[in-house]
């Protein structure tokens, strides 16, 4: 046993988060406010986040992340790139401006929603979200490939 520390957070925390209780995803859930959102920031882009979508809560972390995946995918204009599990689209929305287009691929449509949101409401046009197992989405993908090529060669 460890004296001194606990994991329960102090009753005079600040909520920084919506709970949400474990259970079926599937099922709605009750809210009493009609549109409960928390709002974040990464790389200057405001995000808006519903109760049940996905967004990576040490931002700062996320940051420096993204942008050096960026850098090591050598990234440019002519890049198609593919946020697969996209949540609320924060991957593929803070590298938008070094790709030609994004693909964000993610099951939870609410997340898919958010998504299409946080592109809007930060003015970027060059993002598609789809809502879609990632295991369908990349079959079609492959099927679009092989037609491309079957056209053009």
């Amino acid at each position: 046993d460890h004296q001194g520390i606990s994991n329960v957070a102090p009753s005079d925390a600040p909520l920084h988060s919506l709970p949400i209780a474990a259970g079926d995803p599937e099922r709605d859930v009750n809210i009493s406010a009609a549109d409960v959102r928390i709002h974040d920031y990464i790389s200057n882009l405001r995000f808006s986040i519903s109760p049940t979508s996905f967004f990576q809560v040490n931002t700062l972390a996320a940051e420096k992340l993204y942008s050096l995946a960026g850098d090591w995918a050598c990234l440019g204009p002519d890049t198609l790139l593919f946020d697969v599990c996209c949540g609320t689209g924060a991957i593929g929305l803070t590298l938008a401006h070094r790709v030609g287009m994004v693909i964000g691929i993610e099951m939870n449509a609410a997340a898919v929603s958010d998504a299409h949101k946080n592109a809007e409401n930060n003015g970027i046009k060059n993002c598609r979200f789809i809502c879609s197992k990632v295991r369908s989405a990349v079959l079609i993908f492959q099927i679009l490939v092989e037609f491309i090529f079957s056209i053009t060669y």
